[in-house]
């Protein structure tokens, strides 16, 4: 009876054992797999941002045909600052701090309150000539916007995950363990990077 016994106390340990070792393992799998599709997230996003700065160009040489230099100069600088902040996020190769983060969003939507103003003085202006190659250089802002709010919903998406599982059990001992919790991730805010709808008050 004291063989059995034992035989089941070892058996027993064993079955914990394995269990513990397939969670600690199979949560540590889970985090680091998380951690690299924000990594994925954050590129896609902050590609697609770029991919709006780099219609500036363009839109500036538009604009030297046809409007003023003062019709765009706070149109310029706001794009070289939003350029800026969004190169430091770019090559900080560890999670965006919340300062970077807030300063990230706050770059980019005075860069789009400034387009949006833009296009709708334009639209009101008298001078209606060469308004197709207008057109399609507003077309192409659009599209940029909308991937940039897609790149952040899949970004947020990713973030709230690692987050969530980092503060409940048995993610958090398994964060604490290895070193997850000493990464912190911040979403991006709901009223920043919003669609062409809600950023531009509709395609116009």
């Amino acid at each position: 009876m004291g063989k059995q016994w034992m035989n089941f106390v070892w058996f027993s340990l064993v079955f914990v054992g394995i269990i513990l070792t397939s969670v600690i393992f199979g949560g540590y799998s889970s985090l680091h797999r998380s951690e690299g599709r924000i990594d994925i997230t954050k590129e896609l996003f902050l590609k697609a941002c770029q991919s709006k700065l780099d219609l500036l160009p363009q839109l500036s040489d538009y604009l030297q045909k046809s409007e003023p230099k003062e019709t765009h100069a706070k149109l310029e600088l706001t794009g070289k600052e939003a350029g800026i902040v969004l190169h430091s996020a770019v090559f900080q190769k560890v999670p965006l701090n919340n300062a970077l983060t807030l300063k990230l969003e706050a770059s980019q939507l005075s860069l789009t309150k400034e387009l949006a103003k833009l296009f709708l003085k334009l639209e009101q202006s008298k001078n209606k000539s060469n308004t197709e190659p207008l057109k399609a250089i507003k077309e192409q802002f659009f599209s940029a916007q909308d991937k940039v709010f897609t790149a952040k919903v899949q970004y947020n998406t990713e973030v709230r995950y690692f987050n969530r599982r980092t503060k409940v059990f048995p993610g958090f001992l398994i964060a604490k363990l290895f070193g997850f919790n000493n990464s912190e991730y911040f979403e991006l805010s709901k009223d920043s990077f919003l669609g062409v709808a809600r950023s531009f008050g509709g395609k116009g």
